[in-house]
């Protein structure tokens, strides 16, 4: 079993506690298989500790600036099976490392905490050996050898490497970053770990002792008040990306048990020693309060989009691709700190990732949780058919950036697909200043006009007019894979049950800060990377179905087949851009489809790639239009027929054990880019909505429609079954 030692630091200012540090690792008895030392962004330390330490692996961070971005960066420059960490002004006794090791031998155990020794500079009775947490310590109140503990403390703990590719590393927007007293990064990485791995634990090894230097100028109250604060903020953002269940589950009890005891000893201290013991019990009342104080304040600070945040500038993110079955080479991305990671399997996207980058290679750590993401994940079979069904695509426009639509036709004309035809369709408002643009001298592209305003009313001309089979939907945005239209047409073919099918959207391009932002608060239009099909009739469907059906698709990427789109009367007039209602068109169409007692599908081998807004103001438009669309889309369901208010009713128990599973064990995320305000504006929107419905009904009510058009009228058709016990 190999053992890596990682140090970081960030100052010569401690440049004596480091050579003390490093100097007590080399002289560990066994040694370990090698030792990295980090310098976090202080060109001068590390060209000193280069020249200093030649035994010593020095390299700078390569990732985000702080504590966690140091470490992580560690972690993807060692090759041991277990990695320790120590502190830059800690030293450890020599069977530190052997004794921290031990507990590894129980395949149980992923990480063991040491035993972290105060070592004051000035001495400070008065301090309650309870509060020892406050200078980075050990504290009475923990397990003894052996017993289980939540986390370790950062000055002297081991974790084996499986952990950092099972989740990936520590959270970049926690730990120190110079003097900023933020922490609780090993906390968020346990808790993230276990959620996925409940039976394995961290261990405390007591007999595992480094000595953890307390300086001057942390032995003053002021400095251990600020220090309460700052843990109390720290546990804010942890409990904003764990919940605060599991992120408070030590601090509970060292309230409930520990405390009091503190409480006491410090009036016992005080009959004897009168002035040390009521600046005991001063510090225990006072620093409980700071802490509970910076909780709150952080917890403020979460709620209105100040939590843990990345703290670097924003630079566009290079989208790359990885074949998950090839050899594991880490991609160079030079100049960018972030890369968006799509892992391939015989050619189709499994699994997408966020992944940092170091030193202008993505991160090993993080390509190797990657990987292994990717080997869990079903890929359809790539069939070919003797006769494939003719298609024709259908694409409303109304033309607001000529380029981009003649670039969403050169991807239509490009498509590996023997026997179908492409219908733009004119959706610009009248009067017209010109003619509809030159795209394309192929054949098959074809331009017709629809007057009537709206994005449902340039598909419904669109289905109308085509002499397909099946009818695609894509928007004047995207842009499609080549084997985009195969994939839908092979799933319908195969499944002659299926009436309509959605497929995977992935972004164009994170050029922009607001791009990122879409793909965090969504996940996408489609984040599922599996196919799946539903109707009313399947056994064990999701208790929620018909009426959550965001999950099978976008406007932007949808095939249905023409009868069926005939049968229920295409898409609603009153619904989706162009309309006040804004959106919500396509789930509404979805929804009527599921039903009528249609079955529909998701294929993720349908690759649309679509250009998010890129600007903030337009991506702000956006989600409050999307809040606006889908509220109007359920009003517009409800008043379809009685009986879907009733059902809606019936779905609410499930959808609220849903929110509340969400809730309590929602898995691990980085911490958000997109401001919290995001949530706000969707949710005015959602409230408009109804109303902005109301509005679009009565503008399209008694719409003159030329013959032989499609209504927009949900039939009556079959009434919805009860949802199935779960």
């Amino acid at each position: 079993m190999k053992v890596s030692v990682v140090v970081c630091a960030y100052t010569l200012d401690r440049w004596d506690d480091l050579c003390a540090a490093l100097d007590s690792v080399a002289s560990q008895v066994g040694g370990p298989y090698e030792t990295v030392l980090v310098c976090d962004y202080n060109d001068e330390l590390l060209a000193r500790a280069t020249a200093t330490f030649p035994d010593v692996r020095v390299i700078a961070n390569g990732l985000s600036k702080g504590l966690s971005g140091a470490r992580n960066t560690g972690v993807d420059a060692t090759l041991g099976d277990i990695i320790a960490f120590l502190d830059d002004d800690a030293s450890a006794d020599t069977t530190w490392l052997v004794e921290l090791c031990k507990p590894f031998d129980d395949p149980s155990v992923f990480a063991v905490g040491g035993w972290v020794e105060p070592r004051f500079m000035r001495a400070a009775p008065w301090y309650p050996a309870s509060f020892s947490w406050v200078f980075g310590c050990s504290y009475r109140g923990l397990a003894p050898t052996g017993g289980t503990i939540r986390n370790p403390i950062g000055a002297s703990m081991g974790i084996r490497r499986s952990v950092f590719v099972a989740v990936g590393g520590f959270t970049t927007g926690l730990g120190r970053i110079g003097k900023t007293l933020l922490g609780c990064e090993e906390t968020e990485l346990c808790i993230r770990y276990q959620r996925e791995h409940p039976n394995e634990r961290v261990v405390h090894q007591t007999s595992s002792v480094v000595h953890h230097r307390v300086g001057v100028e942390r032995v003053s109250l002021r400095y251990l008040l600020r220090r309460c604060f700052s843990e109390g903020l720290s546990k804010a953002v942890v409990a904003d990306l764990v919940g605060a269940r599991d992120a408070l589950a030590s601090e509970r009890r060292q309230v409930a048990l520990v405390l009091p005891r503190a409480v006491l000893t410090a009036m016992a201290h005080a009959v004897r020693r009168p002035r040390a013991g009521a600046s005991e019990l001063a510090f225990v009342v006072s620093g409980t309060v700071a802490a509970v104080a910076g909780y709150l304040r952080g917890r403020v600070a979460v709620m209105v989009g100040k939590g843990a945040n990345p703290t670097n500038q924003w630079q566009p993110i290079p989208i790359i691709q990885i074949d998950a079955d090839a050899d594991a080479v880490a991609p160079e991305v030079p100049g960018a700190e972030r890369a968006w990671v799509e892992s391939l399997r015989q050619g189709h996207i499994v699994s997408r990732t966020l992944a940092p980058v170091s030193h202008g290679v993505v991160s090993p750590i993080a390509l190797a949780n990657i990987r292994r993401m990717a080997a869990t994940i079903k890929v359809s079979p790539s069939l070919d058919f003797d006769e494939w069904p003719s298609v024709t695509i259908v694409v409303p426009s109304i033309c607001r950036d000529v380029e981009q639509v003649r670039a969403t036709v050169a991807s239509l004309v490009a498509l590996d697909y023997p026997n179908y035809d492409v219908l733009v369709v004119d959706n610009r408002r009248e009067p017209l200043s010109s003619s509809f643009p030159h795209l394309s001298d192929d054949p098959r592209v074809c331009v017709v006009r629809e007057a009537i305003p709206g994005a449902s009313a340039a598909r419904n001309r669109g289905i109308v007019c085509a002499t397909g089979d099946i009818i695609a939907f894509t928007d004047d945005d995207a842009a499609v894979s080549p084997q985009w239209l195969r994939a839908l047409a092979r799933r319908l073919v195969l499944q002659p049950n299926l009436a309509g099918v959605g497929g995977m959207v992935q972004p164009n391009e994170l050029l922009h800060e607001s791009q990122l932002w879409f793909e965090e608060y969504y996940g996408g239009f489609t984040p599922h990377f599996e196919p799946f099909e539903a109707s009313l009739d399947t056994p064990g469907r999701d208790p929620l179905f018909p009426y959550a059906v965001g999950r099978f698709g976008a406007g932007c990427n949808m095939a249905v087949r023409r009868e069926a789109l005939v049968a229920i009367g295409g898409f609603r007039y009153d619904l989706g851009p162009g309309t006040p209602a804004r959106a919500g068109e396509d789930l509404e169409l979805w929804i009527a489809l599921a039903s009528a007692g249609y079955t529909i599908g998701y294929e993720p081998a349908a690759l649309v790639r679509h250009t998010h807004r890129s600007t903030h103001d337009d991506f702000y438009e956006q989600i409050d239009g999307y809040g606006i669309g889908l509220s109007a889309m359920y009003v517009s369901v409800l008043l379809t027929h009685p009986r879907h208010l009733l059902e809606v009713i019936r779905r609410i128990p499930y959808g609220i054990r849903r929110l509340a599973d969400a809730r309590r064990g929602r898995r691990y995320r980085s911490p958000r880019n997109y401001p919290l305000e995001t949530i706000k504006i969707e949710t005015r929107g959602m409230v408009k909505g109804p109303l902005l419905y109301w509005r679009s009904r009565r503008l399209f009510r008694g719409l003159a429609l030329p013959e032989g058009s499609l209504t927009g009228v949900r039939p009556r058709g079959r009434i919805v079954p009860r949802p199935p016990r779960s």
